[in-house]
């Protein structure tokens, strides 16, 4: 009887020590979330999915490099939209000053806002920045980080003579407004720094929108990304808590027999006596 009495009593501990784990695997992964907590929950989809997460961590700040890099880009549009302005007025100016009707005087009150205008616009080419880096006066090559690899594919780089404008690349040196011939052949000249201006503009925009473009890519691979590590990581909390609850009830109902196994031996010794 007492052997017996003791075979019951073990397996009811091991059942219940089974039972104990359970009910502590379940409520770990409920707690934490997660299904996978170490290598031996499950050390392939640890594996992967540490490898998904360092690549969409990289994802992550592949995207805010990117935003940098388009707020870089508009800020040069910024000071070359100011420029073109400039241009605009500088050939008003000029044509205002190709006619015999304006005496000396008045001829040289234009020139005088012609050259201020001159030297802002050549200003803003040298104080145009981001970051304490010159955007639209030469300067290194640039390179953005825009993917989560080390391959060319993952970056864009940018040579700085592509964003220069200053009054030499824009053809509006020596002009000026001391004479109405002056003035006649500043149209030309204008109409040409209007051109390149309008061609860096151009290729301004033309970066932004495909910065813009890698921005969504790698926003939307993230997504995908980001899903395919939760399926593969992440608990599934009705399984979770079922298996806590099923752990549970039968941690109570092996307690129960335990419980009766030990009475059942105390009272074998109680006849006994």
């Amino acid at each position: 009887m007492r052997l017996n009495t003791n075979v019951s009593s073990m397996s009811a501990l091991r059942a219940l020590g089974g039972h104990v784990k359970t009910v502590e695997k379940a409520t770990g992964n409920i707690s934490a979330g997660s299904r996978v907590r170490s290598a031996a929950d499950d050390a392939a989809s640890l594996a992967m999915g540490t490898k998904i997460n360092a690549n969409r961590r990289s994802g992550l700040q592949a995207i805010r490099n990117g935003n940098d890099a388009i707020s870089e880009m508009q800020v040069a549009e910024g000071s070359m939209n100011e420029m073109s302005s400039i241009l605009t007025r500088l050939r008003e100016l000029s044509v205002q000053a190709s006619t015999d009707i304006l005496d000396a005087p008045q001829r040289e009150m234009l020139n005088l806002e012609y050259m201020q205008l001159r030297s802002e616009m050549d200003r803003l080419s040298q104080v145009s920045e981001f970051n304490g880096r010159k955007l639209l006066s030469g300067g290194d090559k640039r390179d953005f980080q825009i993917g989560i690899h080390a391959d060319s594919n993952s970056r864009f780089e940018l040579s700085p003579d592509q964003m220069m404008v200053d009054e030499k690349r824009l053809g509006t040196i020596d002009t000026g407004l001391s004479s109405k011939d002056q003035a006649q052949n500043n149209l030309g000249q204008l109409d040409v720094a209007i051109g390149n201006l309008t061609s860096k503009r151009a290729f301004s925009g033309a970066i932004q929108n495909r910065l813009q473009s890698s921005v969504s890519n790698l926003t939307e691979s993230n997504i995908h990304s980001a899903d395919t590590q939760s399926r593969m990581m992440d608990s599934d909390m009705a399984y979770e808590t079922s298996e806590k609850m099923r752990g549970e009830l039968r941690m109570q109902a092996t307690s129960g027999i335990l419980t009766q196994a030990n009475n059942l031996g105390q009272n074998a010794l109680k006849l006994l006596a």
